[in-house]
């Protein structure tokens, strides 16, 4: 305890700077995480990002009592620097998103450069090399934008509409696609009802939101599991695409339910 109290007063006080510099910041988010289905998963970011903290904890005792004192005045000073110039880079990332319309988004992505840079001047380079990634982990915490939210959830939704035609088609349900107006819509002729029934996915019906939580969840396991770089990397590979075949696997089945019982207009969801 001794030898790293000045390392746990500086970790205390680089907690309570970040608190008064960006509180006003975090209650705002988290308004607006209780608010918007899209950005729950922010809420479980705070957590995942101290455990990370939490299993790193050994590995930077041990570079910081490794660190050799003659270094302190050649590599730390580089250290410093750089340190300082992150700092910088982070208070005009926070001080130019404060005269945007996005200021929330703009001061959140600051946050993981500041940690980044007191880290580097507080610990030294050999820890921020270990804290990288749990502080980079600190970046979901940023609220997607909204207009690539929409767009991605467009495009995943157009995809899974044309594929679950096609599989509706493969099973011979009377099935139609539908691409004049808005979105695409699969007009499906009821057994028990002579008019067709409209199958719509809409934006969030896409898993737009289940696959922000997906790249999150898949990135903390492929920071925390004990495997080779191509193995936590295929989490990301095979994650996506199991994501959205069991979503289109969830539409097919709900209009092959419909078309069983018929006589109502049904929207996926």
């Amino acid at each position: 305890m001794k030898r790293y109290y000045m390392h746990i007063f500086s970790f205390i006080l680089v907690l309570a700077s970040l608190f008064i510099v960006y509180h006003n910041d975090l209650q705002i988010l988290l308004d607006e995480t209780l608010s918007n289905e899209a950005f729950t998963h922010i809420l479980l970011t705070p957590i995942l990002t101290t455990f990370l903290f939490y299993t790193r904890r050994d590995l930077v005792k041990a570079s910081i009592a490794l660190e050799k004192p003659h270094n302190k005045y050649g590599i730390r000073i580089i250290d410093d620097l750089v340190g300082v110039i992150l700092c910088l880079a982070a208070f005009l990332i926070y001080w130019y998103g404060s005269k945007t319309f996005y200021p929330l988004e703009y001061h959140i992505l600051s946050l993981p450069i500041l940690a980044m840079g007191i880290a580097l001047i507080t610990l030294g380079f050999k820890a921020l090399r270990i804290l990288l990634f749990p502080i980079l982990f600190l970046l979901f915490l940023t609220p997607p934008p909204m207009e690539i939210l929409y767009s991605t959830a467009g495009i995943l939704a157009n995809m899974e509409t044309q594929i679950a035609y096609l599989l509706l088609k493969s099973l011979g349900l009377p099935a139609e696609l539908s691409t004049e107006y808005g979105p695409p819509t699969i007009q499906l002729l009821s057994s028990l009802a002579g008019d067709p029934v409209g199958f719509t996915i809409d934006l969030p019906c896409s898993g737009i939101y289940t696959l922000i939580g997906l790249l999150m969840f898949s990135s903390f396991i492929a920071l925390i599991a004990k495997s080779s770089v191509p193995r936590r990397v295929s989490i990301f590979a095979i994650g996506l695409p199991i994501l959205e075949s069991l979503n289109i696997i969830r539409i097919v089945t709900v209009v092959a339910i419909a078309y069983q019982l018929g006589g109502c207009l049904l929207y996926t969801s």
